[in-house]
């Protein structure tokens, strides 16, 4: 990338949020409902990026059962109860956002979570002031890796793919910003799968202290 960022977009579940230990205790919650085995942080961790939907199906499959309204709504009963009852901020997440948007960058959110859940996280945490938009798994009638999303974040900013950066953890993440064709900026302490040889990217960091010194962002 050449150009200056002026406006950054960020993924929200594993990016600027370590939600998996709620998404677990959900997760075991639902199959303990249908007289099934809890799964080890690691594997859940594995199935997510494609949304709620996706990740309960995932779970659901190790024991080959079929994904059924009864477990979907043990999950979200029990989620939307305690969304960040576990779940923290990555360190220097809030320090790093308000120094980004002190610089006058743009911030906007693109996840593939429910709005309500997204909303509830981001106010329980205290970040949600810092975003201009936020666009949810339930904004459009498609979610990542499909580029809209976050095409439709970029619009909500008021701002251009050349001159935006989405910041995100996963292979989902990095697919939908080079379908957008836009810079990527992976943050390896997330959910990834892939090594980081593997992952397409204009930057990588490691923390969020680390973020704030790029020189794209200054």
């Amino acid at each position: 990338m050449e150009k200056l960022v002026k406006s950054i977009i960020f993924d929200l579940d594993g990016t600027l949020v370590d939600t998996l230990p709620d998404i677990h205790a959900a997760s075991n919650e639902m199959l303990k409902s249908v007289n099934l085995e809890p799964l080890q942080s690691k594997q859940v961790r594995s199935f997510i990026g494609n949304g709620i939907d996706k990740l309960i199906e995932r779970c659901l499959n190790v024991y080959g059962v079929s994904r059924s309204k009864e477990a979907i709504r043990v999950f979200m009963e029990y989620y939307q109860a305690n969304p960040t009852t576990l779940s923290k901020c990555y360190e220097n997440v809030e320090f790093v956002l308000f120094q980004l948007k002190s610089r006058g960058l743009k911030l906007g959110i693109c996840t593939n979570k429910p709005s309500n859940l997204t909303n509830k996280v981001l106010e329980n945490l205290s970040l949600k002031k810092y975003f201009e938009t936020i666009i949810c798994g339930d904004t459009l009638h498609v979610k990542k890796p499909d580029a809209r999303p976050l095409l439709e974040a970029v619009k909500g900013l008021e701002s251009d793919p050349e001159s935006s950066i989405f910041i995100g953890d996963s292979e989902v993440d990095m697919k939908t910003a080079l379908s957008a064709n836009m810079g990527f900026g992976f943050f390896t302490q997330g959910y990834h799968k892939l090594s980081l040889g593997d992952i397409c990217c204009d930057f990588h960091f490691d923390s969020y202290l680390e973020l704030e010194k790029n020189r794209l962002l200054r």
